[in-house]
């Protein structure tokens, strides 16, 4: 029966690091790594671990798998994760792999880490590591692709997660992340208020099997009458994950609503490229299926502390004037040049004089938000909501930033909220799926595939999600809207 257990033995470390500088291919030949050993073994910030027959005599023979592990500062989620800088594994298999990785996820759990990371160099077995990384969970767990920023307390040392000797500098390294389920909470989606009142609009004649209709008014009566069904089967459940999958054409036993009249024109008319009919549903009536998930407000709740409601109001402007698709990559180049900036300057934030809007936005571009009176200053501001988290995240100061003061006077910690993150990783592979084979134009419809991009989405369409199929009976009224989104005529009421 194979056991896993870590061991403080002088000899049994000094195998594990002498077979690993033989069998890991990272390591093997390695200079930096054979000048690392004496503070390998000197060090109480490693912890070698051994997967096998228990043994007595210090020997590796027998052993199935065996390495270690350390911790590194991660200054974005505010604390600690368990880095595995070198495990050789006998087989490139994953199920016997498995009780490993939950070993080593318990362990960082016990330790009230952030998770463990593993680098490509980490082990010997890339197979296993992707499809641990396509498994997408661990126990509950989810495991993502990653990308960490870390910060060793030594230098001068080799890691798995450096091209180079270690430096006491923020490194950002690509990693699987094992993140723990708990820290995160459990990606539930907001309500929405008990009064809200919800539209959905539609365009479409015809739409075989579905409808056959030759007339606006034939549409209306159908909907009045049949309702509108859930794409998916089941029961939805409103998390993070799933409200993401919808908005992404991963179909959810929900309908996607908004609470916005002319959002709901907009996609009636497609763009203004037709008329159509906007449809307004009662929120009551609605609710005693089931909660209405608010998209917008789920969001913000499991978002990092980036924006406040200047900077999104800013965004809903941007994202009407780019569309989801160019202001969601615009909002991601804004991010990794706050980034870098955090990380090269110490997050001294630049003046808007100072900022070139050419690595941001084309000149094109740039004149459509100037006519649209959106101006460089407003656009700074999003810039420098994204350099303060940075700064918070990347410099020594930054574990100030969550230090809270609760209502009764007392001090407490909250950690940033990185749930949205985490969410939209375990889900990319889906919704990359769900837009192969599909052109560019029907991407620009949706937002691309990153989370900035449903960011942008979301601050614009105020989208809202039902429990399940939303009944005719709990739609009120019908309007009929020109390609402009502005009502013609009302066509049904209840």
């Amino acid at each position: 029966m194979n056991v896993i257990r870590s061991t403080d033995k002088f000899g049994e470390i000094l195998t594990i690091l002498t077979q690993l500088g033989q069998r890991l291919p990272p390591l093997r030949d390695n200079p930096l790594f054979l000048a690392s050993l004496p503070h390998y073994m000197s060090s109480a910030a490693y912890k070698f671990i051994t997967v096998g027959p228990k043994t007595t005599d210090g020997g590796l023979e027998n052993q199935m798998a065996f390495g270690f592990v350390t911790f590194y500062r991660a200054p974005m989620s505010n604390g600690l994760v368990l880095a595995v800088e070198a495990f050789w594994f006998e087989d490139d298999n994953l199920d016997s792999q498995l009780p490993v990785w939950s070993y080593l996820a318990a362990l960082a759990r016990q330790m009230d880490f952030h998770g463990v990371c593993i680098a490509a160099r980490s082990t010997n077995t890339p197979g296993s590591l992707e499809e641990l990384v396509r498994r997408g969970e661990l126990d509950g767990d989810p495991v993502l692709p990653d990308t960490v920023g870390i910060m060793p307390d030594v230098e001068g040392i080799y890691s798995a997660f450096a091209d180079g000797p270690l430096s006491q500098e923020v490194l950002l390294t690509p990693c699987v992340r094992i993140f723990p389920q708990e820290f995160f909470g459990f990606f539930a989606g907001a309500p929405c208020a008990e009064d809200a009142v919800f539209y959905r609009g539609e365009g479409r004649l015809v739409n075989e099997p579905h409808w056959n209709c030759r007339s606006f008014e034939e549409l209306a009566a159908v909907f009045m009458e049949r309702g509108f069904p859930a794409r998916g089967a089941g029961r939805f459940g409103g998390s993070v994950q799933e409200q993401i999958l919808q908005q992404g054409y991963v179909n959810q036993p929900t309908v996607s609503l908004s609470k916005s009249f002319q959002i709901a024109a907009t996609y009636a008319t497609h763009n203004g490229d037709q008329e159509g009919v906007v449809f307004k549903i009662g929120g009551p009536a609605l609710q005693k299926n089931g909660a209405v998930f608010d998209a917008y407000a789920t969001m913000v709740s499991h978002c990092e502390p980036m924006f406040q409601e200047r900077h999104l109001a800013t965004l809903r402007e941007v994202v009407k004037v780019l569309r989801p698709l160019k202001a969601g990559r615009f909002l991601e180049r804004c991010n990794d040049e706050a980034m870098r900036n955090a990380i090269r300057n110490g997050g001294l934030r630049r003046s808007p004089e100072a900022i070139d809007w050419t690595a941001y936005v084309s000149e094109d571009d740039r004149r459509l938000l100037a006519r649209a009176a959106i101006t460089e200053e407003a656009l700074a501001q999003l810039v420098h909501a994204l350099e303060s988290f940075w700064m918070m995240s990347v410099t020594p100061l930054g574990s100030s930033a969550a230090l809270v003061v609760w209502e009764d006077g007392t001090v407490g910690e909250e950690p940033l909220r990185l749930g949205y993150y985490i969410a939209f990783r375990q889900v990319q592979s889906s919704l990359q799926a769900a837009l192969e084979g599909h052109t560019e134009d029907y991407r620009q419809h949706g937002w691309d595939l990153t989370p900035f991009g449903y960011i942008a989405k979301t601050c614009r369409d105020e989208e809202a999600f039902s429990t399940g199929p939303v009944a005719g009976e709990c739609i009120v009224e019908a309007v009929h809207v020109n390609r402009a989104g502005e009502v013609v005529e009302v066509l049904a009421t209840r």
